[in-house]
């Protein structure tokens, strides 16, 4: 059996800065302002201004899961796999920050002849690039800090300005109007925007490359496609996370593919649809560090679990409104209590993804940080379109047809989907998560016991032990790393 031969110790690696964690979380601000209007308005707009149909872009848009469940792995893969001076991860952000910015450039500004291919072609070039950005960079916040709770501060940054971008993408019309002449976002309100992220994120990914650390990989040692296979099979923890992402993945892409049709054609709220976007991310960006303070005292599972909960829970008063403007401020209400709620999903999977990779490590000696994410990336894109698969012909099902005027059942369909649908996958996702067994007790002690075996190497190494009996000698410290790593989840999580 190959074993590790780093002798790397994660303790004292200094954690980063609140300026270097700005810098490194800056890029999520313009690759959020691109992605909603990637999956809502760029396809409306295709259907309505070139030679596109609805019917092709769905097709392209399915076609692309099946590109994603082979770049994904591959990326990675080799993202774990990469030496350059200026580490693992950050050659790949360079990449993938070039590949997003022409793909968007020309995706966001079709002339009115484009056809299938020039959607098909540019669309999955956004994809490429965002591949290559987020998986390498979700790898990368594992690293920075192998701290319980410094994770999770991590991951509050990144959410803050994630919803800060998604902020820019609601504003953005209402900044422009004096230059197009309508808040509604046009061809003029996408060439903007299109503009914006060419020149930002650039800037803000050199400014990461240049200004954050590579962070403590522990283990630079590569694995092969089997030993990541294995690994991956192998880690209950692992299970049990994607087991609740999937279950939320197929609420929340439910809930995304009918919230404009509810709320805008059903409630007839679609002149206020806008601002009440707009205050649902202030109010995530405005809550977010509270849910960070409530992770330091409850643990990051729990406080998941209860976001997931909570969301749930709160969807069914949603029943309670009629179409036109009469529960206006109960609406408004409703939007900005679940968006308290829901921020504590910006700040969790993510760190808790990197306690896993840490345990993993204990386990196998190696550093499969981008596989894991890449996986993780994967199943949020498969589920969330499993959502959108069951929401969207549900209410076909059910009669509703957009711009018309529903009867019970259609209404009943609807509320299903926008609903019931969620809000069960949700509860579903939040009685999983509470029972994941990485606590910040056991996050110690697999950093400890990380720890106690790379001083051990290193010491062996400085008495110059090698050969055979050297290698024999890891390999048995490994099997018995992976046993203790076994017995930590033996009991119940505290």
């Amino acid at each position: 059996m190959s074993a590790p031969s780093t002798g790397k110790v994660p303790t004292p690696h200094p954690q980063p800065t609140a300026v270097q964690l700005l810098v490194y979380a800056l890029p999520a601000m313009p690759l959020a302002f691109i992605m909603l209007p990637l999956n809502i308005v760029i396809p409306v707009y295709y259907a309505s201004n070139t030679a596109v149909s609805l019917a092709a872009i769905g097709l392209i848009a399915g076609a692309a899961r099946f590109f994603d469940a082979f770049t994904d792995p591959l990326i990675g893969y080799l993202s774990d796999r990469t030496n350059s001076r200026l580490g693992a991860r950050k050659p790949w952000l360079l990449m993938g920050t070039a590949i997003a910015a022409i793909s968007v450039f020309h995706l966001f500004q079709p002339p009115p002849q484009a056809g299938i291919a020039y959607y098909a072609f540019w669309s999955f070039g956004v994809y490429l690039g965002y591949t290559f950005y987020e998986i390498p960079n979700r790898a990368w916040s594992a690293e920075l800090s192998h701290e319980y709770n410094e994770r999770a501060r991590i991951s509050t940054y990144l959410g803050i300005l994630a919803v800060v971008g998604s902020l820019v993408f609601w504003v953005a019309p209402f900044v422009l109007r004096p230059f197009t002449g309508t808040t509604e976002i046009s061809g003029e309100v996408l060439t903007g925007i299109a503009w914006l992220f060419v020149v930002l994120l650039p800037l803000a990914a050199i400014g990461a490359v240049i200004v954050v650390p590579r962070g403590n990989r522990i283990s630079s040692e590569k694995s092969g496609l089997l030993e990541v296979a294995r690994a991956v099979k192998t880690n209950k923890p692992f299970w049990i996370y994607i087991s609740a992402i999937t279950a939320w993945g197929i609420g929340n892409g439910a809930f995304l593919s009918v919230i404009m049709i509810y709320f805008t054609d059903y409630l007839q709220m679609g002149v206020h649809f806008p601002l009440m976007m707009i205050m649902f991310f202030v109010v995530q960006m405005i809550v977010m560090p509270l849910w960070m303070r409530a992770i330091k005292h409850f643990g990051k599972h729990r406080c998941l679990a209860v976001s997931w909960t909570a969301d749930a829970m709160l969807r069914p008063l949603a029943l309670l409104l009629v179409p036109g403007e009469l529960n206006l401020v109960l609406a408004f209400s409703l939007v900005l209590i679940i968006a308290s709620f829901s921020a504590g999903s910006y700040i969790s999977p993510a760190a808790i993804l990197g306690d896993i990779v840490d345990y993993d490590i204990l386990k196998t000696g190696k550093n499969k940080a981008g596989s894991f994410f890449a996986l993780n990336n994967l199943t949020i894109k498969i589920s969330a379109g499993l959502g959108v698969a069951i929401a969207l012909p549900l209410l076909g099902w059910f009669g509703y047809q957009v711009g018309g005027v529903p009867d019970q059942t259609a209404i009943l369909g609807l509320n299903i989907s926008y609903i019931a649908l969620p809000s069960a996958a949700y509860l579903i996702a939040g009685s999983i998560m509470w029972r994941f067994p990485i606590d910040a007790g056991r996050h110690a002690i697999i950093m400890r016991r990380i720890e106690s075996r790379g001083k051990r190497q290193t010491a062996r190494s400085q008495a110059n032990c090698e050969g055979v009996s050297e290698g024999v000698n890891k390999g048995v410290e490994v099997n018995a790393e992976t046993n203790d790593a076994a017995g930590l989840l033996s009991k119940a999580p505290q």
